[in-house]
């Protein structure tokens, strides 16, 4: 996936013809964006620009499509409508002025988050995440921001630092910023279908959750359990859908033995895809070592990198 910064570089829709040529309709179907978005949008933010025929019928031009076009690319990365369209304005009159992600300052964007963290402060938590994805990638707030503080969290909790309301609140409110990450990717592309989730007593599940989103944005159809999966229950609906790969995270050696259990029943039923992965066995390495299926990697991002790979595989052979 490029940086946004070279996506934007490459954007420049004054290239664009200007004269008003299609309908509300077509420019739906040309990019995606249903009609009642693209009226939305232009009542509240002034953008698309359509003009009006004399009957009182918008026409859109070539230019409010490639508009159109950028601003969903920017809503299915994550960034707010409303942000995606002042970033277009800053596009627009060429003044950007916005580090690349590869110099962006995740340690100081953490401490800036740890901090509201600590005021369980929703609104600046939900500013800075906010601030990460307007020069950033999902993927890249996800694992250079969000993980990382999330873990600091815990480490903080545990030595008496924070408190348990803080950490639970802290967590609480990321989960749910990941969590509308998730709700708005674009709709499956791919026929594969994966399920992800916990295993059983495993609480934490933001490492799932991530993962889930990153699969999502690659295109594929998610299942997503959530925490501390019901053994029987969750065995008995991967054999009743049969999916083409099952992921458990577990954080700790105990429900590692349990996402163990869960593997062993399913190993011998299951034709798909068995991965596991999470801190338990980044920590440890003889946790997995009677595992069946396969470690994922050490974080989401090479999960879903070698579950793409291991799929493209398939359909190869």
């Amino acid at each position: 996936m490029a940086p946004m910064e070279s996506r934007n570089a490459q954007f420049n829709a004054k290239t664009c013809s200007d004269v008003p040529l299609y309908n509300i309709q077509a420019v739906a179907a040309a990019t995606g964006v249903p009609s009642i978005t693209l009226r939305s949008w232009e009542r509240r933010y002034g953008v698309p620009e359509p003009k009006r025929d004399p009957k009182g019928y918008r026409l859109y031009s070539d230019r409010d499509i490639a508009v159109t076009r950028w601003l969903r690319e920017r809503v299915k990365e994550g960034v707010g409508i409303s942000r995606a369209v002042n970033l277009l304005h800053v596009l627009e009159h060429e003044v950007l002025d916005t580090p690349e992600p590869s110099t962006l300052d995740f340690v100081s964007l953490r401490t800036k988050l740890l901090n509201a963290i600590a005021r369980m402060d929703d609104a600046a938590i939900g500013r800075i995440i906010g601030e990460g994805l307007t020069v950033a990638t999902v993927e890249e707030v996800a694992l250079n921001l969000l993980q990382p503080a999330l873990y600091e969290v815990g480490e903080r909790w545990a030595t008496g630092q924070l408190s348990v309301t803080t950490e639970h609140v802290s967590s609480n409110l990321i989960r749910s910023h990941v969590s509308q990450l998730l709700r708005i990717s674009p709709a499956p592309l791919r026929d594969e279908r994966i399920m992800v989730a916990c295993a059983p007593g495993e609480f934490h599940d933001i490492g799932a959750l991530v993962l889930a989103l990153f699969l999502r944005r690659r295109g594929f159809y998610v299942i997503y359990g959530g925490a501390n999966i019901e053994a029987d229950s969750f065995i008995a609906d991967v054999l009743r859908l049969n999916p083409e790969a099952v992921c458990l995270s577990a954080a700790a050696s105990h429900t590692a033995q349990s996402l163990r259990d869960v593997f062993i029943q399913l190993n011998s039923n299951y034709s798909g895809v068995l991965g596991y992965g999470g801190r338990a066995f980044n920590e440890h390495d003889w946790v997995g070592d009677s595992i069946p299926g396969a470690l994922l990697g050490s974080d989401a991002l090479v999960a879903t990198d070698r579950l793409e790979a291991n799929f493209r595989q398939l359909r190869v052979s």
